[in-house]
């Protein structure tokens, strides 16, 4: 159309820096969790997954015509975490690892969100699903490090596992998002015919 104008794609230059300046800004994230307790890292590190979840879904999806959406308000169809990790996994925007993970991540921000009490992730419902988090992160390539990393800071080895577990799932979504391509209908149904 004339008067629209293409922006040109990002340089590997752009990108590169993208994902540095996304690197720290989790860095940062997870490290003031780590510094304010178990509630925070849970209840605020599950938030930016769940913000990182509907930035990827909204890259992929074909943007609504009228310029606001409230398709992720509280709400509406995807304003639950569960509902928007549920659509990601269900468009092949998510493999089955990382849908399992943030199903556990979910799970646990809820009872700590709803208890009343102090939880703590060495309880036995949280530890039993925090071992399973470890356990599909684990294999990541950069688990090591990011372990590494965060074990400087003088926190119990429950929240360390967590913050972990956090930083590479926030990484991986974000890193899906910064790379998804928006939605295309090849043939969008119309009542022309």
């Amino acid at each position: 159309m004339e008067g629209d104008k293409q922006l040109p794609a990002p340089s590997v230059r752009d990108q590169t820096s993208d994902y540095a300046e996304m690197g720290n800004e989790i860095s940062v994230l997870v490290l003031g969790m780590m510094k304010e307790g178990e509630r925070a890292a849970v209840v605020v590190g599950a938030a930016r997954l769940e913000l990182a979840l509907e930035r990827l879904l909204t890259r992929s999806m074909q943007l609504h015509p009228g310029g606001s959406d409230n398709l992720f308000d509280a709400d509406r169809p995807l304003g639950t975490f569960s509902a928007k990790i549920s659509l990601a996994f269900r468009l092949g925007l998510l493999d089955k690892k990382v849908e399992s993970a943030l199903q556990l991540v979910r799970k646990i921000r809820n009872d700590f969100a709803h208890s009343v009490g102090a939880a703590s992730l060495a309880d036995s419902s949280h530890s039993n699903r925090l071992r399973e988090l470890t356990e599909r992160c684990r294999e990541h390539e950069h688990y090591a490090l990011a372990f590494k990393i965060l074990s400087a800071n003088q926190v119990t080895e429950k929240l360390l596992l967590f913050c972990t577990a956090l930083v590479l799932l926030i990484a991986a979504v974000e890193y899906s998002a910064f790379r998804a391509k928006p939605f295309a209908v090849a043939h969008p149904a119309t009542l022309d015919h």
